[in-house]
């Protein structure tokens, strides 16, 4: 995206990717730059619409501070889990989180992020507890499920699509209304027979 933003702009983009904190680390790198239209930020929309929300008290004003400038992309969310763990259907998984009664575990990258948000709308779909546990950074939320340290979590085919195409990682379903474009085998959660219509995008 940098390189074709800087395409349009005639002129170099430099990405400084700044992970951690719930996306507030490089909030706030870009809220206290220079007001001068050379700097933007990247987010998805849990920054924008749900984390005031779902926090207390957050580092800033989000709405106030910064003024959105256009959308980049939307993309749903597959359901990702170990390469090596007996599960073939979204069906499993929720005979799974029934069956350990709140210890079947998911990572997401950071409480009120879509992931963790994601989880917390399946679990109310499905009747059963899991048990969440935050990571700083998103690249390792999926080593560690390939890792088989974690039972799933939520990835996008930008996230995890590249440990499925190395066979580490398993996709049961995608949170989507119809399946994806380079993605036709796998299945809906609908189709998998999972909570009809669930969704999940950013």
């Amino acid at each position: 995206m940098g390189e074709k933003m800087g395409k349009s702009l005639n002129q170099p983009l430099m990405i400084d990717n700044r992970l951690g904190g719930n996306g507030w680390i490089a909030a706030d790198v870009v809220r206290k730059s220079a007001v001068d239209g050379h700097t933007f930020l990247q987010v998805d929309n849990t920054h924008v619409s749900l984390q005031q929300h779902v926090f207390k008290k957050m580092p800033f004003e989000f709405n106030k501070e910064f003024e959105p400038a256009a959308p980049f992309y939307w993309t749903n969310f597959f359901i990702v889990v170990p390469i090596n763990i007996n599960w073939n259907s979204v069906v499993d998984l929720v005979a799974a989180a029934k069956e350990k009664k709140g210890t079947l575990t998911y990572r997401s990258w950071g409480i009120g992020s879509a992931g963790d948000v994601g989880a917390a709308m399946l679990e109310a779909e499905i009747g059963a507890p899991m048990s969440h546990i935050p990571f700083k950074e998103l690249p390792q939320v999926y080593t560690t499920v390939a890792n088989g340290d974690v039972d799933w979590t939520f990835g996008t085919a930008a996230s995890a699509g590249p440990l499925y195409r190395a066979k580490k990682v398993k996709f049961l379903a995608i949170a989507a209304p119809k399946r994806l474009a380079g993605y036709t085998d796998i299945p809906t959660v609908t189709e998998a027979q999972g909570p009809k219509y669930f969704e999940l995008k950013t």
